[in-house]
C-alpha cells in the first residue's frame, strides 16, 4: 500500500479585507501553521449576483465596504496583478 500524505489548505477566503498586505501575513501565518496550499477565491460579482442584489445594501451595515453589497463584494476583490503578485509570495516561501 502507498501512503500519499494529505494537502492541508488554508482557506484565506476574503479575510483579507481588501488589504494585499493582509493577504501576504495569512499566507504567512498559514506556512507557519503547517499549510501547503493558501486558497483564495476569485468573482465576477457582476456575474454573480443579480442586480437587485448586487445594488441592495449590505445586510449589516457595519461590515460593508461599500454602499451596497455589489460595492462590498467588489470591494473585497484582488485583481489578476494582485493575485500574481499573490501566487509569487506563495512559491517564494514555498506554499
Amino acid at each position: 500500500m502507498i501512503y500519499n500524505p494529505c494537502k492541508v489548505i488554508a482557506e484565506i477566503g476574503c479575510n483579507h479585507k481588501g488589504d494585499i498586505k493582509i493577504a501576504k501575513e495569512l499566507i504567512s501565518l498559514a506556512k507557519t501553521c503547517g499549510a501547503d496550499v493558501a486558497k483564495f477565491q476569485k468573482r465576477n460579482s457582476k456575474e454573480l449576483l443579480p442586480d437587485y442584489q448586487y445594488n441592495t445594501p449590505h445586510p449589516n451595515p457595519i461590515n460593508s465596504y461599500g454602499e451596497t453589497y455589489g460595492a462590498h463584494r467588489e470591494f473585497l476583490e484582488f485583481s489578476k496583478e494582485q493575485h500574481k503578485d499573490l501566487l509569487d509570495y506563495c512559491n517564494s516561501i514555498n506554499i
